[in-house]
């Protein structure tokens, strides 16, 4: 890694870019090395976690710290948008006033919406499908596939994005192997996300 991080910076100084020491940290996880980094003869803070373009990063592998962080944003946004909540603005449209009154289910059913998690899933599989037609070089590809070296911590394994996806794929008899068999054609690939992410019934 020593030697990484000085390649790394004797190719930003040839483009005339300096490596910020204050502002770079190292993490480490699941490795007996602790050998400090060094910098411009300066050592590099550790720490436990950082931010990284929006999302918390832990050196546990846990994706806790991120959700409470990704709760905590949500609330502030929706409590933000609370004069313009949608259920609201769907019964004005539908003229729908007090003392008239229907659930959310049968709301969504006339305005044709789809509930927020089956929405997020039907973008999440249509994200999946997109990535895994790529060529098996792709970067973004490679990372969706990619299987950390090394072994876990003790105690039940920590309910990842990765194995949320194989248990919704189980959920409609699907491996992940079929699943990237499935990806490469669009038809087949289409009616496997009416049956991951049904909007009736």
């Amino acid at each position: 890694m020593s030697q990484k991080l000085l390649r790394l910076q004797e190719e930003a100084n040839n483009v005339g870019l300096q490596i910020n020491v204050a502002k770079t940290k190292e993490m480490r996880s699941n490795t007996p090395n602790n050998q400090d980094l060094y910098l411009s003869n300066r050592a590099i803070e550790r720490v436990d976690e950082f931010q990284y373009l929006g999302s918390m990063v832990h050196s546990d592998g846990g994706t806790e710290k991120d959700t409470e962080e990704r709760i905590l944003k949500a609330q502030r946004a929706f409590g933000m948008l609370t004069p313009v909540f949608v259920n609201k603005c769907l019964r004005r449209i539908l003229r729908i006033f007090w003392p008239n009154q229907i659930n959310n289910e049968e709301l969504w059913r006339r305005t044709s919406q789809n509930r927020i998690d089956i929405e997020i899933k039907k973008r999440k599989w249509g994200w999946i499908g997109h990535i895994l037609r790529r060529p098996h070089k792709d970067i973004a590809r490679q990372a969706l596939e990619w299987n950390p070296e090394g072994r876990g911590a003790r105690g039940r394994p920590r309910n990842t994005w990765r194995r949320t996806v194989t248990s919704e794929a189980q959920e409609v008899g699907k491996t992940w192997g079929e699943i990237k068999q499935t990806a490469q054609n669009r038809i087949k690939w289409k009616h496997l996300l009416e049956a991951l992410c049904p909007t009736k019934g």
